[in-house]
């Protein structure tokens, strides 16, 4: 019984480990966009994590219908200039992210890369059809600023100092421009998969292109806080998007502003709890029989 339990846990740790293998799950190309990915690499020997954190792009609140309803409503030269609409911060399995907030995948990383230079970022995106039509295009990233210093300069017409969401909204690319921009993504997450990116914390190749693509370098150092932001294509301009709290990941894998659902991305099949009952249900016709003899 013992080595039975032995096996069945050392099953469901290696399937938590392969969770958080370096692969992305989810594209661009996807229906519904990629999921969310979490980059962190050491500059000083060019080491890269990179976790699928398993929440699709869609799941911040803003799918290809909700965009196109929207219309121009969250743009500088929309009809409601000087305003930032609202995506929601990420639930992800406690699988990826434990209820205190560590993500032991990340920690290792960090762990094994001790002493190193580290910057970190988030990325999505969706690629829809491939068109400039409202919503099929969006482009996800963590940025430095928060919405309401955006909306600030935004009011204002000048970006605040180090505030790279200020700047990217305050020069808000074009509908094609974040068709591009969700473009190099794919091709980064792609390339990403095929084992031939560029570091990502290089300064050319790849890497550096997905994290620049929505305007300004989208990592920071780790300990640092950075908002998740989605420019979404309205056929002819984008909707700037926010979510409300500020997400940070320090140097102990510790990650806050993503949380931690209940859930597990890879639930163990019911085949499993029905061996595990029979194995108890045999155990105790071996106890009575010893009794009996």
């Amino acid at each position: 019984m013992k080595t039975i339990t032995q096996l069945i846990l050392a099953g469901t740790a290696l399937a938590a480990a392969g969770a958080n293998a370096a692969t992305i799950n989810v594209l661009p190309t996807a229906t519904g966009g990629s999921d969310l990915i979490l980059f962190v690499t050491d500059t000083a020997n060019n080491a890269q994590f990179i976790q699928d954190l398993g929440v699709n792009v869609d799941s911040l609140g803003k799918t290809v219908a909700g965009v196109a309803s929207d219309g121009v409503a969250y743009s500088l030269f929309g009809s409601a200039a000087g305003t930032v609409g609202t995506i929601n911060n990420p639930t992800v399995s406690s699988s990826v992210i434990a209820s205190n907030g560590v993500d032991a995948a990340l920690a290792s990383f960090l762990s094994t890369n001790s002493g190193g230079t580290f910057v970190w970022g988030v990325e999505a995106a969706g690629t829809g059809d491939g068109s400039t039509n409202a919503g099929q295009a969006r482009i996800v990233a963590t940025l430095t600023g928060s919405p309401a210093q955006v909306q600030a300069d935004a009011v204002s017409g000048t970006a605040t100092a180090g505030s790279r969401a200020s700047q990217v909204y305050l020069n808000e690319p074009t509908s094609t421009n974040t068709a591009g921009s969700a473009q190099t993504v794919n091709s980064f997450f792609s390339s990403v998969n095929s084992g031939t990116n560029t570091p990502y914390g290089g300064t050319t190749g790849n890497g550096f292109q997905a994290s620049g693509a929505v305007g300004g370098v989208s990592v920071n150092a780790l300990g640092s806080s950075m908002y998740l932001y989605e420019l979404a294509s309205t056929g002819g301009d984008s909707n700037f998007y926010a979510a409300a709290n500020a997400i940070t990941v320090s140097l102990g894998g510790v990650i806050s502003g993503i949380s931690s659902g209940s859930g597990s991305t890879v639930p163990l099949p019911a085949a499993i709890w029905l061996l595990g009952s029979g194995v108890l249900g045999l155990f105790g016709i071996g106890r009575r029989r010893i009794a009996i003899a």
